[in-house]
């Protein structure tokens, strides 16, 4: 297994930056198809096709809180971004289409944004969601 350094990492998405404190992603998760007909002996079963990809993350913010507003309220799809500053060179480990699913948001008497956002990943390329009214 790779070992990659995530001390640093940060997260790009609608042109703001995250500093990533944690992430997570799941993707493999298959429904099961009953295929049990009148002359089988048993259940039998087949697998779906898998889930959509969606990658959570936590992280700091310090800019501006209008730009974050913005940044976390749109609904079309764009482009996310994480990279890795090792100290010595910036490097995108992961360069994806995705949709902005949900978000939560605290604030510390330090002046700390902190918080969550999950994607889904935009499989075979985007579609965008048109808006309401």
């Amino acid at each position: 297994m790779a070992y990659i350094p995530f001390n640093g990492a940060t997260l790009s998405w609608e042109g703001s930056n995250y500093e990533i404190t944690s992430f997570s992603m799941e993707g493999g998760t298959r429904a099961e198809i009953d295929i049990t007909h009148s002359g089988s002996t048993r259940r039998q079963q087949i697998p779906g096709m898998a889930s959509a990809r969606t990658l959570t993350f936590g992280f700091n913010y310090a800019g501006n809180a209008d730009t974050l507003h913005a940044d976390l309220t749109g609904c079309a799809s764009g482009t996310l971004v994480v990279g890795l500053g090792d100290g010595c060179s910036d490097t995108d480990i992961l360069t994806v289409n995705a949709w902005l699913m949900s978000w939560d948001l605290s604030g510390d008497l330090d002046g700390l944004v902190t918080g969550n956002m999950s994607f889904m990943v935009a499989e075979g390329g985007a579609v965008d969601v048109p808006d309401e009214g």
